[in-house]
């Protein structure tokens, strides 16, 4: 039987080569399969965090095999030399743990100062260098001061045996510790700030629906403004999380951008005929505030998830650190969890960031089913009984769309994938008012609500 020592120095070689293949996986989507690979600067920070937890998961995948043959660790195997090397890669490993500081930062700045793709553009170089530069320079240092040896588990800054007085404890906590917590009080004050931006945003945005102000606040009007322009940069940088459900939302949370409406009073004042445009517009504009809030939020659970995901994985290892510092002894299941955890780095930042595809992937082949079942029930009543449309006559001749307005695109049936098959619905002549709210240059985009537009023939 296995004795406890033997337990944690094999569990490494299953969680670190388990989060290898992870993180291979991660990137290789995100490099190869994903649309917004080369231009996305998210997932190129991704992209490299996923390099930095391979390098350090096959570090913890050899556990105690690179060790000299002469020390005490079970299944040494190696010598000076392979434990040098497996020591830089695993002190490397502090730019992984950099690397979710800066998608932290690039959260805060996305979220709550707006931040488009030419801002990160222009400092995303900066985002990079601190994980990077940090991992390379202290791995070069421990190696050049040759402060590398056995650590239990693994090769990394241990004490040496021919310089007993040397003292390795300043090294770890300067080189790896401080780093690490630095970047665990710094992640948990940005998620702070901006789930506290968002709730703001929330408030706002409901306070704004519930009652229409001539004269809106400052705030309201920069999330009506940040909201009309639609952010297609926004789409490029937050790709996987801000347009995940923005085509396949139940609540018709379309992405035209509306037209510009900050006071209704004098429309309202104009006649009844303007009366009506106006409230068309207004429920727009109003929809199009919910959705900018609704927006934040899952951007905001998304900073989450990956914050989530690297405090289950270092804190486990933080606290055995924190009790060795106390003199405290060390509980063999906190070992454990640690071994567990630490090298397995890939798994929770692979499921935190296929979350909002997996979430979006179930909930499209939903609204599939949901629109497949609708339309077979709509083509099996009689024709007299469907409703018909009053003509729109009210409508002022310069709100009338023109000939172009004739077809839109709808969700029509699903595939055995789950996939949506397109449909082109033909509108009635005289189904302007409801037609109205598609922009031109819009007419050929997909709608997954059309009936909420014009009545099928």
């Amino acid at each position: 039987m296995a004795s406890s020592q033997e337990i944690l120095e094999i569990i490494p070689k299953f969680t670190g080569g388990l989060s290898f293949i992870f993180s291979l996986s991660t990137a290789t989507y995100i490099i190869f399969f994903s649309e917004d690979a080369k231009r996305g600067f998210y997932n190129r920070l991704v992209v490299g965090m996923c390099f930095a937890d391979m390098l350090s998961s096959l570090a913890f995948f050899f556990s105690t095999w690179p060790m000299p043959t002469d020390s005490d660790a079970i299944f040494a195997a190696g010598n000076e030399a392979t434990c040098r090397i497996q020591g830089f890669f695993t002190q490397y490993s502090i730019a992984s743990q950099l690397y979710v500081a800066s998608i932290g930062a690039f959260y805060i700045l996305a979220i709550k100062y707006g931040w488009k793709e030419r801002h990160f553009a222009k400092w995303g170089p900066l985002f990079h260098f601190v994980p990077v530069g940090f991992g390379l320079g202290s791995s070069i240092t421990v190696t050049a001061l040759d402060i590398i040896g056995p650590a239990n588990l693994w090769c990394w800054i241990a004490p040496q045996a021919d310089r007993p007085e040397l003292d390795v404890n300043p090294y770890r906590m300067a080189l790896f510790y401080a780093p690490l917590w630095a970047a665990m009080v710094f992640v948990g004050v940005n998620l702070f700030f901006v789930f506290l931006y968002v709730h703001r945003v929330t408030k706002v945005a409901e306070g704004h629906v519930a009652k229409w102000m001539p004269e809106q606040s400052k705030t309201a009007r920069v999330i009506a403004e940040d909201a009309e322009s639609n952010d297609e940069e926004e789409e490029i940088y937050c790709g996987q999380v801000v347009s995940s459900d923005s085509s396949s939302g139940e609540e018709n949370e379309n992405n035209e951008p509306l037209d510009d409406s900050g006071s209704t009073s004098s429309s309202e004042d104009a006649g009844p005929d303007h009366g009506r445009v106006s409230t068309i517009v207004r429920n727009k504009q109003e929809e199009q505030i919910k959705m900018y809030a609704r927006r934040r939020r899952e951007i905001a659970y998304q900073c989450l998830r990956f914050a989530l995901a690297f405090y289950i994985t270092w804190m486990p290892l933080s606290w055995v650190r924190i009790l060795q510092l106390l003199g405290r002894p060390i509980p063999y299941g906190l070992l454990v969890f640690s071994a567990i955890m630490s090298p397995l780095q890939g798994l929770p930042n692979l499921l935190a960031f296929l979350y909002p595809m997996i979430r979006k992937k179930f909930k499209f082949r939903k609204q599939a089913r949901k629109y497949a079942e609708q339309n077979k029930e709509d083509q099996q009543k009689p024709k007299d009984a469907v409703e018909q449309i009053e003509p729109s006559a009210a409508i002022a001749p310069s709100q009338q769309p023109p000939a172009t307005y004739r077809k839109i695109r709808g969700i029509h049936g699903t595939s055995a994938w789950g996939l949506s098959m397109q449909h082109t619905y033909d509108l009635h002549p005289e189904d302007y008012a409801l037609s109205s709210d598609i922009k031109s240059e819009e007419q050929n985009e997909i709608y997954t609500h059309p009936e909420m537009y014009f009545m099928r023939k």
